[in-house]
């Protein structure tokens, strides 16, 4: 592996050609991304893995709403492309304050149409460790 890492990201530049300070940046950059996304996977992991759940009052704050969409995409199948429907529902959503900050959670169509903007909530929440973030895991109303 050592040997491997060394012809990657230290030998193009020992050839004092163009051609291998441009593999030799492109490989840098390649590692400083990969070291980035893994970082970056493993502090999402931390943020939101075995949250200790709270739980609070709630003030609605606003509700939101996105429609249903549908796309197609295409997969090899041997020599032939095969299209897949993708069908997204409908989405309900409620924007929720705790605590001074803000958090979502998706709802059913008659939750979101009975629950008006000031209602108070009782709400199942965590709170992230490393980004702070409301993740609002259940809702009732008072």
């Amino acid at each position: 592996m050592k040997a491997f890492l060394h012809f990657l990201l230290i030998e193009p530049f020992e050839d004092r050609c163009f051609g291998g300070y441009v593999f030799g940046f492109l490989m840098w950059l390649l590692l400083a991304f990969l070291l980035v996304v893994a970082i970056g996977l493993s502090l999402a992991v931390v943020d939101t893995a075995y949250l200790p759940t709270k739980e609070s009052d709630g003030v609605v704050i606003g509700h939101y709403y996105r429609p249903q969409y549908v796309y197609t995409s295409y997969i090899m199948v041997g020599k032939v492309m095969m299209p897949m429907t993708h069908v997204h529902k409908d989405e309900y959503g409620l924007i929720v304050s705790i605590e001074g900050q803000n958090g979502s959670i998706e709802v059913t169509h008659s939750d979101w149409n009975k629950i008006k903007d000031g209602n108070q909530l009782n709400c199942e929440y965590g709170i992230g460790r490393v980004y702070r973030e409301v993740e609002i895991k259940s809702i009732s109303t008072k």
